[in-house]
């Protein structure tokens, strides 16, 4: 295993149900699972693992109401993968159970894309649900904007652009996302954006359909479009109104909402809402910038872009301006450069 394994037990061979401690080497009895406690022999603390099919989960990633992820591995393989399950008390949670082989059918239906993290398998195996991803080292976009305050436009509208190649692909295969947020991007080094977590898909045709008002929503209160709030239908243009709320949020360096109106929005007073441009919100950006996400977040569905083609013509003339506007400023630091230089 990888200097990243270190504390967890190696797996013995025989007999099957012991380990190795990575620290003295001495077996010990597999009885354990999914926690952390002292070797028996030298008190180091240790994470003692668990399998799942062919499959050692050995590593907490997080989670919620929807599951727990674990790090995994394959024997005899260096591949890492993504587990989403559901242990302890939660294992008798029918509707939980259902919901994470739903999650996995709707990934699986939806396949490969760059900019996805896909599922590779899902199913139960001893009554336990799981879904298996490939585990894609990065940041989590929230965490990404924490870090850096704010991000300059160039750089969100091309983080944009790879979120709405996904959501194309998406729709592509007759699926809505529904649960776009920064928490649900992961960042990798080399600058790519993937989604996962596809635990809030349904089919377009389903979404259209809605006509009733929840007891509770789904998703995050920050970016979910208002409809959902009220029960009415869902559509592309929803998916577009939680983009806008994105891509504000990784221009201004927070959400659009403040916690006040999100009590609000919790509490269904969607026409209590401000709906005024973003432009004093964002007074260093381009007025076509403006412009796109004032269209994108409008509250009324059919004042927004209807489908993702229609955002991306002018999401392809933003990113062209800017571009052009920094070509500019970059020859005229030149310039001014040259000349001080001469002098």
């Amino acid at each position: 295993m990888s200097s990243e394994d270190i504390g967890v037990p190696r797996l013995k061979e025989d007999p099957a149900d012991s380990l190795e401690c990575p620290f003295c080497s001495v077996t010990i009895p597999w009885t354990k699972k999914l926690e952390t406690a002292p070797c028996p022999n030298c008190s180091a603390k240790i994470y003692y693992p668990m399998r799942l099919k062919e499959y050692v989960l050995y590593k907490p990633l997080g989670g919620g109401g929807a599951g727990q992820v674990f790090k995994a591995f394959k024997p005899g393989s260096l591949e890492r993968f993504a587990v989403k399950t559901l242990l302890g008390e939660r294992r008798s949670d029918l509707r939980g159970a259902s919901h994470i082989i739903n999650e996995g059918k709707a990934g699986k239906q939806i396949g490969e894309h760059r900019n996805l993290i896909p599922v590779l398998d899902f199913g139960e195996d001893g009554g336990i649900p799981y879904i298996l991803m490939p585990f894609i080292a990065g940041e989590r976009l929230d965490h990404y904007i924490q870090r850096k305050k704010r991000l300059s436009e160039m750089r969100a509208l091309n983080m944009t652009k790879q979120i709405v190649d996904a959501e194309i692909f998406i729709v592509s295969k007759g699926y809505l996302f529904r649960d776009l947020k920064p928490e649900n991007i992961i960042l990798e080094p080399n600058g790519d954006l993937r989604l996962f977590d596809y635990g809030l898909c349904i089919p377009k045709s389903e979404a259209a359909a809605k006509d009733f008002v929840p007891d509770d929503f789904e998703g995050s209160p920050f970016y979910i479009p208002p409809e959902r709030i009220v029960g009415a239908s869902e559509g592309e243009y929803s998916e577009i109104y939680s983009l806008g709320m994105i891509l504000f949020h990784m221009l201004k360096g927070h959400p659009y909402f403040s916690e006040t109106e999100i009590g609000e929005l919790i509490s269904k007073h969607v026409n209590s809402l401000r709906t005024l441009s973003v432009q004093g919100l964002l007074k260093n950006c381009s007025p076509q910038l403006v412009a796109m996400i004032d269209k994108m977040i409008a509250r009324k569905p059919d004042a927004r872009y209807l489908d993702f083609a229609s955002l991306n013509k002018d999401l392809d003339n933003a990113i062209a301006l800017v571009s052009a506007s920094a070509s500019v400023q970059l020859r005229g630091m030149k310039k001014s450069g040259a000349r001080i230089g001469e002098k």
